[in-house]
């Protein structure tokens, strides 16, 4: 992590909705509140308790078990009602993709997680739509969103090599001092 207080990178938090569900941050409106595994679970609940996504209470066996894994096993199956779960999410994404690239303009979005990897374009094309839509127009020929190479193991591999950056860098200052 970056910036003046080692908070910089932190894409979840970036405000997509202001009148968005609150998150764990206790702001409201986050990409993690809309777009997360978490909240992919939330929304296909709230989707069964209101009688529809049979086919994912189905999987499950009873709505608390519903989970992201769960709605990703009924939209590739082609229930259009999980689809549609994972298109919301996606929409959100792609919102937070076009802020990022209207800001800062990189070379490509590689997008990681267990989501995102395991539904692939049922979430990835939505969110595409979503930022070439928003992205300024002459960034949208550019605009590159792909799936992490990692697959779901892109945020664990992420954690051990920060892990070993920061021994490395204790280690480099003990053997200064």
């Amino acid at each position: 992590m970056g910036g003046a207080h080692g908070g910089a990178g932190e894409f979840g938090h970036m405000i997509v909705d202001a009148h968005g569900p609150e998150c764990s941050c206790k702001n409201r409106g986050c990409l993690e509140g809309l777009a997360s595994g978490c909240a992919i679970k939330r929304d296909a609940q709230q989707l069964v308790k209101s009688g529809k996504g049979r086919h994912m209470l189905f999987i499950a066996g009873s709505v608390e078990k519903i989970d992201a894994r769960v709605v990703g096993k009924a939209a590739i199956d082609g229930d259009k009602e999980a689809q549609a779960v994972l298109a919301n999410a996606g929409r959100y994404l792609g919102i937070a993709i076009a802020n990022v690239a209207n800001l800062l303009n990189p070379g490509a979005f590689i997008i990681g997680g267990g989501v995102a990897c395991g539904v692939g374009d049922l979430i990835l094309d939505p969110a595409r739509h979503e930022a070439y839509q928003r992205t300024y127009p002459p960034y949208r020929a550019f605009l590159k969103i792909i799936p992490a190479a990692l697959r779901s193991q892109s945020g664990i591999l992420g954690a051990a090599a920060f892990a070993m950056d920061q021994l490395e860098s204790e280690n480099d200052k003990l053997g200064t001092d």
